[in-house]
């Protein structure tokens, strides 16, 4: 039996589901952060729905069903004026140095049962040692899938793991103790986050959350660049290159693709650089949410981008939320969107994005994008590093020692992930010197997660009377911000019989980024990584 397109993204989520139909609605995890500032004064930064302190007061929300299994508890101090110690209850009178712990695994098994995405906080302190080193894991209850994994260590002075969690989950703590841990503790779990009475309902120095419409567009259609998004953009099962100041995840919303590529007009270009296009869309049959938090204190324009590209029935309401609070800050209600439209907003501090479907087959939104028109430079973002006044990333390499090769058709090169807490600016890409070499070579970066090809990260770099033993250098067009543990591949485009280039061999680097191991794509496009750390193909350099 063929079914008509319009079905598809239903399918795709594994139920076909039609808004308002009262359906059950499924497990989510997005990790949003880890804070180690806030210690035990957790009152008014976390806490507002409710909380479960070890040994202390319990005070769930409505819509939480929470139990422990697999753990003991603890108290080490009950009063302290150790400020690691989280106060007792809201009130802030009293600190209690309590724990939940085992020295294997333990589960908290946790029922959010109104279908709507929650902020919950895990306070973890390792009170008495410096050497506890745990996992925790968040799990589907159903299928026991996992959803996200967080490794927790140097937790002396406190830290808390905030994830954004919808549905039935479990959350479950394993102590690592093949690292020397003692046992996995939590001290206490927090639903949302400040409280209006509290303190403040913003994390210390957090700018109050607001929201202001500016316009719709029904005309740009999937030609946004020179539009929108000259700060960044996350596209769905595309490139996802938010801007240094924002910090963007999803709670509730599955992924499709329609068409990859696509000649469509409405698909959206898949970068600020390419011709390609992409139709694709994050989709529920109720509601989901992106946790958006702009962090600079700076008011900045937002634009999601919805397109109903199989029918013309869909549906739906964005709203904006102050994510602290949960106070709508505005709400606009969009219908007849199958020539595809951008909704437009002035928006400051951390907020959630809400999209409810009101009609049709699901709520759609295919892309967000920050800032305004033009072209993205790319500017080195604040807090950007640029590595040693050009230092290259690569420094020693066994020029002289792997062999030579130029039998394969297609990109090679090694895998890396930026180190520290700061975007890495980079200016320059390169590529070894082998004699003889004297062609040109595509030297990019590629997002490792989704990949697609980081924008504006290629050049041609050309080898003509390049030094032996030596890279030969090209300048970006501008400069790009490579963020804090995102995974990319850097490579080299290589062709049969043309330069040699070196077999895969170990290298030596500077310490703003590591080498996770050497990569090469096949024909088809699948990308494989192989050998050991500190290993790279050709080898491409950047600085």
């Amino acid at each position: 039996m063929k079914l008509p397109s319009s079905f598809k993204a239903g399918i795709a989520a594994g139920v076909l589901t039609f808004c308002g139909f009262g359906i059950v609605r499924g497990q989510s995890a997005s990790f949003v952060s880890l804070d180690t500032t806030t210690q035990g004064n957790w009152v008014g930064v976390y806490g507002q729905d409710g909380y479960v302190i070890p040994n202390g007061v319990t005070s769930t929300p409505g819509f939480a069903t929470v139990s422990y299994v697999g753990a003991s508890t603890w108290t080490w101090v009950a009063s302290t004026s150790d400020v690691r110690a989280p106060y007792s209850n809201a009130s802030g009178s009293n600190r209690i140095a309590s724990t939940f712990y085992n020295s294997t695994i333990s589960t908290i098994d946790l029922n959010l049962t109104d279908g709507q995405p929650h902020q919950v906080a895990l306070y973890c302190l390792d009170l008495d040692t410096t050497t506890r080193n745990e996992t925790i894991s968040i799990l589907n209850a159903n299928t026991n899938a996992v959803l996200n994994t967080q490794n927790i260590t140097n937790f002396h002075n406190g830290v808390y793991a905030v994830w954004n969690l919808q549905g039935h989950v479990l959350i479950q703590i394993t102590n690592n103790s093949s690292a020397g841990s003692l046992n996995a503790v939590v001290s206490g779990i927090f639903f949302a986050g400040g409280s209006g009475g509290g303190g403040t309902t913003n994390p210390p120095g957090g700018p109050a959350a607001t929201a202001t419409f500016l316009k719709s567009d029904s005309t740009t259609k999937g030609n946004w660049v020179g539009n929108y998004g000259k700060d960044g953009y996350v596209i769905a099962n595309g490139a996802n290159t938010p801007p240094s100041y924002a910090q963007v995840s999803s709670a509730g919303a599955t992924t499709y693709t329609w068409n990859n590529p696509s000649t469509d007009p409405r698909a959206l270009l898949t970068s600020s650089s390419s011709s390609s296009r992409i139709a694709s869309t994050f989709f529920s049959s109720t509601n989901f949410t992106f946790d958006v938090n702009l962090t600079d204190g700076e008011p900045h324009e937002v634009t999601l981008y919805s397109l109903d590209i199989e029918t013309s029935s869909r549906a739906q309401t964005i709203s904006i939320l102050d994510a602290s609070s949960g106070a709508v800050l505005n709400t606009q209600a969009f219908s007849h969107f199958d020539t595809g439209l951008y909704a437009v907003w002035n928006i400051q501090g951390h907020v959630l994005i809400r999209v409810t479907c009101t009609g049709g087959l699901n709520a759609v939104v295919s892309a967000l994008f920050f800032g305004e028109g033009g072209s993205p430079a790319n500017p080195p973002p604040p807090g950007g590093t640029d590595p040693g006044d050009g230092t290259p990333f690569i420094t020693t390499y066994g020029f002289y020692n792997p062999r030579l090769r130029n039998d394969y058709d297609s990109f090679v090169g090694t895998q890396i992930k930026v180190t520290g807490s700061t975007p890495l600016t980079v200016t320059y890409v390169g590529r070894g010197c082998v004699s003889g070499n004297s062609q040109s070579h595509i030297v990019k970066f590629v997002d490792a997660k989704f990949g697609v090809d980081v924008p504006g990260g290629a050049a041609s770099v050309n080898m003509t009377g390049c030094t032996p033993g030596q890279f030969a250098w090209a300048a970006l067009p501008a400069p790009i911000s490579l963020m804090p543990g995102v995974i990319y591949y850097l490579v080299s485009q290589e062709h049969t019989g043309g330069d040699m280039w070196y077999e895969k061999a170990p290298v030596t680097t500077e310490s703003f980024a590591t080498i996770i191991g050497a990569v090469y794509q096949e024909y088809n496009g699948v990308w494989h990584t192989i050998a050991p750390p500190n290993y790279a193909y050709a080898p491409p350099n950047f600085r």
